[in-house]
């Protein structure tokens, strides 16, 4: 099984896709008021946005997306009258806010009963503030994990055993579709033992019953921080959700005593599973669990926390019970 693996896998050294681009936007607007026309007021920005997107597959499974978007303010007093120095000295101006984004996706071909799909996705913010002469960032950090899956009884039996009808009606197809289940076919082990096969039969036939049932696993944190001091470099292990801290020390002793710097910190975790089953060909029964945890924390405010799940109550207030599906019958 692993051989068959290595053999199929593909790799690939250069990027799917690659951009990256840099827009400039000036405005400058006079106001005169009608009362008095020597009123004169003038409004004037000069913004640079950058982006650049890198897209890279590395195997026919597994593929990341990385997005990075910088905006800067350009009406400075060193760039106001000489605009070429953004060129000819690399100048990007003031940089007011930068954001990073990395999408990775992890789709396995070789668990074709299983259906697995893993996701995570970082998400990192920075941005200015500028309090008098002071200046302060704020930055926040947020991920998602996410695990989805979609087991398939009626795959897994078959993975050993093959009823008759399915193989008939395949060889009597196309030559394309033949061929691609001949390949399929040298992967499975088809039980020829005529008191297995009746047995395993019956499992299928009740198996083919019951839909796939899914179930969807996410977790997901967030770790902010305000008012603290704009020269800090956060790392990347925070920048990709994997660290709480951007870095010690994250606050300046420059920062006025009367800006007060905060944090905050959020965990979630949420599970459900959900399946079908086919009582007969005209009653459909669904089960759903679904189960919730989120925690809070910040330096200003109490901790909370949040638990919720498919339960069903017992006892005056509620609060003595089971854990139970959700159910529902169409017909």
């Amino acid at each position: 099984i692993i051989g068959n693996i290595l053999e199929q896998a593909r790799y690939y050294y250069t990027p799917d896709k690659f951009s990256t681009s840099i827009q400039f936007s000036e405005s400058d607007q006079y106001t005169i008021q009608r009362v008095n026309i020597d009123d004169t007021t003038r409004t004037y920005s000069f913004k640079m946005l950058q982006q650049f997107n890198l897209n890279h597959k590395f195997t026919k499974t597994f593929s990341s997306n990385y997005t990075r978007q910088i905006d800067s303010n350009l009406d400075l007093d060193r760039l106001r009258n000489d605009k070429w120095k953004i060129i000819t000295d690399m100048d990007p101006g003031r940089i007011e806010s930068l954001s990073e984004k990395l999408t990775n996706t992890f789709v396995p071909d070789f668990m074709k009963w299983l259906n697995p799909n893993i996701t995570f996705n970082p998400i990192y913010n920075w941005n200015l503030n500028i309090i008098d002469t002071i200046q302060t960032a704020d930055v926040k950090s947020s991920s998602i994990f996410k695990t989805k899956i979609g087991l398939n009884i009626k795959d897994i039996i078959e993975l050993i055993y093959t009823p008759e009808n399915k193989g008939n009606s395949s060889s009597s197809r196309g030559r394309s579709r033949s061929s691609s289940n001949t390949n399929n076919n040298q992967n499975k082990i088809n039980i020829q033992n005529p008191f297995a096969r009746i047995i395993i039969g019956k499992i299928h036939s009740l198996a083919s019953k019951l839909k796939s049932i899914s179930s969807t696993y996410t977790y997901s944190t967030s770790h902010e921080y305000n008012n603290i001091s704009a020269d800090l470099n956060p790392s990347y292990l925070y920048r990709f959700g994997l660290q709480e801290s951007p870095g010690v020390p994250y606050y300046s002793s420059d920062i006025d005593n009367s800006i007060v710097s905060s944090s905050g910190h959020s965990y979630s975790t949420d599970f459900r599973t959900s399946t079908n089953i086919n009582i007969i060909q005209s009653i459909n029964t669904s089960l759903e669990y679904k189960f919730a945890n989120s925690i809070s924390e910040a330096s200003t405010a109490s901790n909370t926390e949040n638990i919720s799940s498919s339960y069903y109550p017992w006892g005056p207030r509620g609060d003595k019970g089971l854990p139970i599906a959700n159910w529902s019958i169409n017909w």
